[in-house]
């Protein structure tokens, strides 16, 4: 059965659902639902809310290591000022040391410094760490 306009409702139905999906993905970019979203390893945390220098994060917080996922719009986002804005957010919400952050502008995670815990190996292979950008001459971590 083809509909007025001469297209099958079959073939319709895949691109609206594409569409509604852009569209959603679209608006949580901008409103910063993704911070309600965990890494792997993250979910069972429960998560808080941080502010430094006007960057809102969602922080969840384990024994020895933290996810910060940016919440703030941000334009070109530079990821050595979003990372020590994050490591500032951790270390006050956890009162532990922030010694590396991995991965990107949008969700970052730090290895912590605690009190009685040994400081955990920063993960390779799955993040961008912050000396590869240095070295591209993309950010001083420092």
């Amino acid at each position: 059965m083809n509909s007025p306009s001469g297209a099958r409702p079959s073939a319709i139905l895949p691109a609206l659902g594409q569409f509604l999906g852009v569209l959603v993905l679209t608006g949580c970019g901008l409103s910063g639902c993704a911070g309600q979203v965990a890494g792997p390893g993250y979910g069972v945390l429960r998560p808080v809310t941080a502010e430094v220098e006007g960057v809102r994060f969602v922080l969840r917080l384990g024994p020895d290591r933290a996810e910060a996922v940016r919440t703030s719009p941000m334009l070109r986002p530079d990821f050595a000022r979003v990372a020590r804005l994050a490591e500032i957010a951790v270390a006050r919400k956890s009162g532990c040391e922030p010694r590396w952050v991995v991965g990107d502008p949008s969700m970052l995670e730090l290895g912590l410094a605690c009190p009685g815990q040994p400081v955990p190996k920063m993960p390779r292979g799955r993040h961008v760490a912050c000396d590869i950008l240095s070295a591209a001459g993309q950010g001083d971590c420092g």
